[in-house]
């Protein structure tokens, strides 16, 4: 909430496909704790790919590499297309 207070009164609450930033209000909090939701998935899955970039994990991590790089990168590509801001137009509009 500190962050979108901020974001909107430094007039930073727009870019160039979207509009102002509508008011908070608590009947979209639902909406909100899912993309921090999939916002946690998403640093977390991320940070199990990278942790296994290292050679010691690499050791410790034996039969269970592959298991883990799919669940991480699974985890990744799931919750990016959540948290992106910008839906594709299913219209087929150009």
């Amino acid at each position: 909430m500190f962050v979108w207070r901020r974001w909107s009164e430094s007039g930073a609450s727009r870019d160039i496909r979207s509009g102002p930033i509508p008011p908070f209000h608590v009947a979209h909090i639902s909406a909100k704790t899912t993309v921090a939701f999939h916002a946690a998935s998403f640093t977390s899955s991320l940070l199990i790919v990278v942790g296994l970039l290292d050679k010691d994990m690499m050791k410790v991590a034996g039969d269970t590499m592959l298991p883990l790089v799919l669940a991480g990168l699974s985890g990744v590509f799931f919750s990016v297309a959540e948290i992106c801001p910008y839906k594709p137009d299913r219209s087929g509009q150009p």
